[in-house]
């Protein structure tokens, strides 16, 4: 993710911090040391360690179905697990989506009970805890609570949109699954938004990443259905530029300028042993480093996929990474490139496709023949 940095790492899993993230700490301990009051920050930076264990909880649940887990980032909004997929079966999905808020139900109580220990038995009020200056503890667990329920609401992309789709995908295909729970979603967002015009912000904010974030699952969702049975071959660039790494960015651009590519492999031999995106050229060429060499820049190695793979997996791949391309094999050598854009054109037009009107036509005389997008 473009702006995070990587400050630690958790079974092996990156954790990541997004630059808005510390701002917003920043800004939190700076209202804090002007008012003389630093226990919102504290409360603030626990609360996002709960958050880490939350996610935490959703990345090992998956890698006991085999997905792998990229890295873990902290926004403002809260946490993002980076997984290269989905599982689409609905009791693996189930076990996924629940990993999380089931960290907050065991965080919360267990903290609740600390500070009911701490004083004197007495089992913290979630309304009089939140005056009290002192009760960091008991802050925490109620807010732990919170966040387990409140991502339990049944809508994407919190994680009760989730476990609803695991169910109804068993009784029904997963698109309709994700149809419907996306559609549930966005009415919830809509009840939000209709609640806070009452005068509260953050529901307005709330219902539009809501409604967003399930827009965009159910067309994600739509796009790999509309790809079903399709392979790799059908959508790859089998013509394409390739960089060497003693090549000089001077030469990429010039390869840039004179054609429509705008990534490019960097080959040595027959192995690809990089990348170099237009992005990351203008960026190198915006400091002055016209002249160094491809192979001082480049970024990390594509994944790479064979011609027969289902195209569905890929997708799901691209979207759930940073990669801007992937190297395609063909008999073992690395012969075409799928790439963001032409994955969009091909989904675009596999998507017209299946909504173009089934118009029966003539021919010149005058007999039914195929239907248009039949």
């Amino acid at each position: 993710m473009v702006w995070s940095f990587q400050v630690a790492r958790v079974a092996n899993i990156p954790i990541r911090v997004h630059v808005t993230f510390i701002a917003l700490l920043l800004w939190i301990f700076g209202s804090g040391l002007s008012s003389r009051n630093l226990t919102p920050a504290f409360v603030a930076l626990g609360l996002f360690v709960c958050v880490v264990l939350h996610e935490l909880g959703h990345a090992l649940a998956a890698r006991r179905f085999g997905i792998e887990v990229r890295h873990i980032t902290l926004l403002p909004i809260g946490g993002v697990a980076s997984m290269d997929r989905i599982p689409r079966d609905p009791n693996q999905e189930l076990i996924v989506a629940i990993a999380g808020p089931a960290v907050n139900f065991v965080l919360g109580p267990l903290l609740l009970l600390l500070h009911s220990v701490a004083h004197g038995g007495n089992f913290p009020d979630p309304i009089r805890i939140w005056n009290d200056p002192q009760s960091l503890v008991g802050k925490l667990g109620w807010l732990n609570v919170s966040l387990g329920l409140f991502n339990l609401i049944p809508a994407f992309p919190m994680d009760g949109g989730r476990v609803l789709r695991a169910f109804l995908a068993k009784h029904e295909p997963y698109a309709v699954a994700t149809h419907r729970a996306a559609r549930l979603g966005q009415f919830i967002a809509l009840g939000f938004a209709l609640l806070g015009l009452q005068g509260s912000p953050v529901l307005i904010f709330i219902a539009l990443f809501i409604f967003v974030g399930a827009g965009e699952e159910d067309a994600r969702t739509e796009s790999s259905a509309l790809l079903t049975a399709v392979k790799v071959r059908e959508a790859t660039e089998w013509e394409y530029q390739s960089l060497s790494p003693s090549n000089t960015l001077d030469d990429a651009v010039r390869l840039l300028v004179s054609g429509f590519q705008h990534d490019f492999p960097v080959v040595q031999g027959d192995e690809v042993v990089g990348v170099l995106t237009r992005d990351h050229l203008y960026e190198v060429i915006g400091s002055g480093g016209g002249a160094r060499l491809v192979g001082d820049v480049m970024t990390e190695p594509p994944p790479m996929v064979d011609e027969f793979d289902d195209l569905t997996a890929v997708l799901e791949m691209v979207a759930g990474s940073g990669h801007v391309l992937v190297a395609v094999r063909r008999q073992g050598r690395v012969e075409g490139l799928l790439t963001r854009s032409n994955l969009q054109e091909f989904v675009t037009i596999a998507a017209l496709r299946a909504h173009a009107p089934h118009v029966p036509v003539k021919d010149r005389w005058g007999r039914t023949g195929k239907s248009l997008g039949g």
